[in-house]
């Protein structure tokens, strides 16, 4: 049985490598939008020798080609008349949804009749696509040739292309190109495996203590915190053939050490961009054919759970997280069939540092929108008009006049593009750098307290989905689709109402379908017997006497009219949902 581990830790680059790892992953940006140009024309092609070998085929496709723009051009015109009274009202709206539906049903028609033509159309331009997929792999092979990378990169870039198109297969989606914006990955990967408690037995990677001027004045704070130097290959060998060697540093966690005596397969160095800096993390994948599964005896115990998003008040549920005595965000509720309930919920003390990272959010909106009301009027036509078309300043100043409402990154790339050509003179630019310099503080802080709430919500899902899921050997869970919940308008459509804007905020904190995914991948992992059920009328049935109210419940509490019983709504919709699982698969 094979196990795979994978570690993500945070690093530091020491050194001055960062450039040469950079110019390796512009050459990966570029070798990859290379690839998405052959893909896209070896797709038309492709879709040119089915429909030239079926004569009905290519009527139906140039139809469906037709009706898709149609549809588009609805859909289009439906946004620009919401965007207009910024509200999604006009969702509803006869002019737009009829319009959507004939046209949706019209579309669906079509793909039953070109699916029915496909598989004949194939089998006569068998030898075409045969040429095609041939004449497409050389292509790929010479563009990874051309980009002129070292193997173990290029590989990372083929094994991407590789997985994304055969999903644009499956989903009939398209290959994006993308834009180098400093972010992306380098690796190397041991086809038979390394052990770390081996003396390292390539020049390419080695794991090893850091040196006191390694170290320097950076130290674990904690007695749980280990740090070690990691010497990684970053890119192909100079005409002297010295290969480049990049160092980290490498923080290790309590829980989360490096397995020293199972196989090492790949080691990833991810760059991200966080508030316009870049972050290094290193991922190490640790993978043992030779794992003895462990046989754990199934579980007897079946649940049900509710999702939701529900702030309460209640000293006696279980948390997560700390602080359950106080104002609790309910994420889910499991009900067992033993009677048994508990509640998963985020801390307030979490909860609150989404609220703060949100108001950081608006202070950063407002010291944008405070920065283009005093700087936008200067950039006039005449000011414009000095530039040529394709001057990066005169390109940002044109989509900020553009944008519905400026925002803080594109502000910062004005300020950034204005210092290397002040345009505006010496006085303008020395208030935008010192404007810039407030916005980059606040961006951080932003962006970092946002990201670290998250990063503990995900742990504390993850958490409570594998403790869930190690005690239970039936779960049904509710498939509630959570984006048509908290809608931006109240009932008559008029206005947004602040019930329904707390609501909205209450759902992007507690992201119930994250938990809800997490509980689904870790029941495929402990190989669980999991059903999603239908949402409908669970909030409206009686899970004593099955009693059906007639209409929605927007107290927490439910009241059944027949037999009087008093529920927790949640608890109530977790038990509907578990006897209608069990039912399904009597």
């Amino acid at each position: 049985m094979k196990q795979i581990t994978i570690r993500k830790l945070g690093a530091r680059l020491l050194g001055d490598s960062e450039s040469t790892i950079l110019q390796s992953m512009r050459q990966q940006n570029r070798l990859w939008n290379k690839l998405v140009e052959i893909e896209r024309a070896n797709t038309e092609a492709y879709r040119q020798i089915v429909a030239g070998s079926d004569a009905e085929l290519a009527a139906i496709t140039k139809e469906h080609q037709t009706v898709e723009e149609q549809l588009e051009e609805v859909r289009i015109a439906r946004n620009r008349a919401r965007a207009a009274k910024r509200t999604k009202a006009l969702d509803n709206a006869p002019d737009f949804a009829a319009a959507i539906k004939t046209l949706a049903a019209r579309l669906k028609e079509l793909r039953v009749g070109m699916k029915a033509c496909r598989a004949r159309a194939k089998e006569a331009a068998a030898p075409g696509l045969q040429q095609l997929e041939e004449g497409r792999r050389a292509a790929v092979k010479a563009a990874a040739k051309e980009a002129e990378l070292w193997w173990a990169h290029s590989e990372l870039v083929l094994a991407a292309y590789d997985v994304a198109r055969v999903r644009a297969l499956k989903t009939n989606g398209t290959l994006r190109f993308k834009r180098f914006e400093g972010e992306g990955r380098i690796g190397v990967r041991f086809n038979n495996g390394i052990l770390l408690s081996a003396p390292p037995p390539t020049s390419m990677l080695k794991v090893r203590e850091p040196t006191l001027d390694e170290l320097g004045g950076l130290q674990a704070t904690r007695s749980k915190k280990r740090i070690v130097a990691v010497d990684m290959r970053v890119g192909k060998a100079g005409e002297d053939r010295t290969a480049p060697i990049a160092t980290f540093l490498v923080t290790i966690h309590a829980g989360a050490e490096l397995l020293l005596n199972t196989p090492l397969k790949t080691v990833v160095v991810k760059r991200e961009n966080h508030a316009g800096r870049g972050k290094w993390f290193m991922l190490f994948m640790f993978v043992d054919a030779d794992a003895d599964p462990i046989d754990k005896p199934l579980p007897a115990r079946a649940v049900g759970v509710d999702f939701g998003f529900r702030m309460v008040r209640s000293p006696d549920v279980h948390s997560v997280g700390d602080d359950a005595r106080s104002q609790l965000l309910r994420v889910a509720t499991v009900v067992g069939g033993d009677g048994a309930k508990e509640h998963i919920t985020l801390p307030s003390d979490l909860v609150g540092k989404f609220h703060h990272a949100a108001e950081l959010r608006g202070e950063l909106d407002r010291i944008a929108n405070d920065f283009w009301l005093a700087h936008g009027p200067l950039f006039t036509e005449d000011v414009l008009g000095a530039m040529s078309k394709d001057e990066w300043l005169r390109v940002l100043v044109q989509k900020a006049k553009r944008a519905r409402q400026p925002y803080a990154s594109l502000m910062l790339s004005i300020v950034r593009a204005h210092a290397e050509q002040p345009v505006l003179g010496e006085a303008v630019n020395n208030a935008m750098a010192a404007w810039g310099r407030r916005a980059r503080r606040l961006t951080v802080a932003t962006y970092g307290t946002r990201r670290r709430a998250v990063e503990r919500r995900n742990h504390l899902f993850r958490n409570a989905a594998a403790r869930l899921v190690a005690e239970c050997g039936f779960l049904a869970l509710k498939n509630t689709a959570f984006a048509e919940l908290a809608r931006l308008v109240s009932e008559d459509g008029s206005t947004e109402s602040p019930l329904h804007a707390a609501a909205r905020a209450n759902r992007v904190i507690a992201s119930p379908a994250l938990l809800r995914a997490a509980i689904v991948q870790a029941a495929k992992r402990e190989q669980r017997e999991l059903v999603l059920v239908d949402p409908k009328d669970t909030t409206l049935e009686c899970s004593q006497c099955g009693h059906r109210q007639g209409g929605p419940i927007a107290d927490l509490m439910f009241v059944c009219y027949s037999c009087h019983t008093v529920h927790d709504q949640d608890e109530n919709s977790a038990l509907i949902c578990l006897k209608r699982a069990l039912e399904s698969n009597a």
